[in-house]
């Protein structure tokens, strides 16, 4: 799991800002981008998407594994991952659809 002093806290009002960031969608993710001093990540799971906490809970857990393994770490970068629709599926279509994600992001920070 990522660790908490890489994670975006979206409670504070200045991080807020991610929401009028560039973003994209993937099949059940969208994925909000902007640049920053150091890389930090947050995985929104809303309730109309998964009702019950412990799913949203274990949903969240995975895509920040997913995040960890990944090469974006390195890039100082802020990333929201938002799932937009209710059949995310198992751990295997999700880490494929946020690696995907992920890599994208990758691409377009490069051609900056």
């Amino acid at each position: 799991m990522l660790p908490k002093n890489k994670r975006l806290n979206l409670r504070i009002k200045s991080n807020k800002e991610i929401f009028s960031a560039p973003c994209f969608y993937t099949k059940n993710f969208k994925f909000y981008y902007q640049p920053a001093e150091e890389f930090k990540a947050a995985v929104v799971i809303p309730v109309k998407i998964e009702r019950k906490a412990a799913r949203r809970n274990l949903l969240r857990r995975q895509a920040y594994q997913v995040i960890e393994l990944s090469d974006i770490v390195q890039q100082p970068i802020e990333i929201l991952v938002m799932a937009s629709r209710k059949e995310l599926g198992n751990f295997d279509q999700i880490s494929q659809e946020i690696t995907a994600g992920l890599h994208q992001i990758e691409h377009v920070i490069q051609k900056q």
